[in-house]
């Protein structure tokens, strides 16, 4: 038995917890935190900032940070697209 292709993916997994807990907490920071509804759009508008930046799926994508929430959206949102 193999795994759905909608659940074989951290974009695929991430939209499944959205859509049957949105308002569960998904990750805590220091300052607060985002439930899935909130991680799964803000992860969808990173993605749509790095497609108009020309980032495509199999290309690298450095990040330096400081681990804080845009290292999370970032990483995220750049395995959405497959980068």
């Amino acid at each position: 038995m193999g795994v759905s292709p909608e659940l074989s993916t951290v974009a695929g997994l991430l939209d499944a917890r959205a859509a049957t807990a949105p308002d569960r907490a998904a990750v805590v920071f220091d300052d607060g935190s985002l439930n899935y509804r909130e991680l799964t759009d803000a992860t969808r508008r990173t993605a749509g900032r790095f497609v108009s930046m020309g980032i495509r799926p199999g290309d690298v994508v450095a990040i330096l940070s400081d681990g804080d929430r845009a290292t999370v959206l970032a990483l995220l949102a750049a395995a959405r697209i497959g980068a």
